[in-house]
């Protein structure tokens, strides 16, 4: 008795299948190894982003506060001018008389 040579030895279509297996999966692997390279570049990107975000962020509340502080000195001069307007008035009036 004679085994069955044909399933015992891969034929040339089962080869074939194989190395389309094998390019195929390596060629997937290439792709997910570029998707990882990728997604940690944008990470790093957006880590960057945020660090600027941040000082971007202190700066405007600085500049915030001293916007507030420099309107209350403008309220502040504006009530000594006016009141320097009318002292003025009073010694013109006075000087009228």
């Amino acid at each position: 008795m004679q085994p069955n040579s044909s399933a015992a030895q891969p034929t040339k279509t089962d080869g074939r299948k194989s190395r389309v297996s094998s390019v195929f999966l390596g060629i997937m692997a290439i792709v997910t190894i570029l998707s990882f390279v990728y997604a940690f570049v944008q990470q790093v990107k957006a880590s960057k982003n945020a660090e600027e975000a941040l000082k971007q962020y202190d700066r405007a509340s600085l500049a915030q506060q001293l916007a507030e502080k420099n309107a209350a000195e403008a309220v502040r001069q504006q009530a000594m001018a006016n009141e320097a307007r009318r002292m003025l008035e009073e010694c013109r009036q006075s000087k009228s008389k």
